[in-house]
């Protein structure tokens, strides 16, 4: 899954179609192919076709990280962003208290910041 993942749908498809269970494995650390998107540019850009499978947006690894998470401590907007639409809890917390927003302040990932304030923004307003 993981080199499907830096390829995207057209490689991660036929595995799920041979291997529906894939869209939730655990591997390494914990790590659903979700906490995997949240791992490098390239992965990112399956995080929607991952949550369209059924891939568990609010998985938690061994280290308390949710794959929104991993998006902020890699500066990853486009999978943050989809998780987000996709319902992701932007106030969950690791079981250190560290939130998405506190991640990306550490982490320096502004990209991530800026998606998490306008997201936070837009939906305060519902």
């Amino acid at each position: 899954m993981s080199n499907a993942l830096r390829i995207g749908p057209k490689a991660i498809q036929p595995l799920l179609e041979r291997f529906p269970d894939l869209v939730n494995e655990i591997s390494t650390g914990g790590a659903t192919p979700l906490h995997m998107c949240g791992m490098s540019q390239e992965n990112q850009m399956s995080t929607e076709y991952i949550i369209q499978k059924g891939g568990n947006i609010e998985a938690i690894d061994t280290y308390q990280y949710r794959p929104l998470h991993r998006m902020a401590s890699n500066n990853l907007a486009i999978g943050a962003r989809a998780l987000l639409e996709a319902g992701a809890d932007l106030h969950a917390r690791t079981g250190r208290g560290e939130t998405a927003k506190s991640i990306a302040n550490e982490a320096g990932a502004y990209d991530v910041l800026k998606v998490l304030q306008e997201f936070d923004l837009n939906h305060s307003r519902k």
